[in-house]
């Protein structure tokens, strides 16, 4: 069997909880997943490592992750940024939104192509 390689993602977000939705849902998909809280730290990951797929909530710093963004597509130029915008609404407030962050989370990663469904069948394998 021939195994897809799958990039590495980093995902940045200063709740706990949202980053540990992110790395099971990426890490069931088979990726190579870092997570960062502060926008500091997910700068100095991306200079080294050069993540193909930055994921970024609220960082801790503060803000809305926009400063990030700009930063990152300055020092890693080829990285795909995928914004996870929180958007509250009196439903999302009162628990009956759909999914909840998971569900918001889920589908703006399968809009962006990064899961696929297909689970650990695709474990990626390194480069050769």
């Amino acid at each position: 069997m021939i195994r897809k390689w799958k990039p590495l993602i980093m995902a940045v977000d200063s709740d706990s909880d949202t980053l540990t939705l992110l790395y099971s849902m990426l890490d069931g998909e088979g990726y190579q997943v870092a997570t960062r809280r502060s926008a500091i730290d997910a700068l100095r990951f991306a200079a080294t490592r050069r993540p193909e797929v930055a994921i970024i909530g609220r960082p801790e710093s503060g803000g809305d992750g926009t400063g990030l963004a700009r930063q990152l597509r300055e020092i890693s130029p080829g990285t795909q940024i995928i914004r996870l915008v929180e958007r509250v609404t009196r439903k999302s407030e009162e628990g009956s939104s759909r999914g909840g962050t998971a569900g918001r989370v889920r589908r703006s990663l399968f809009r962006h192509g990064v899961l696929t469904g297909e689970g650990r069948s695709s474990r990626p394998a390194p480069p050769s």
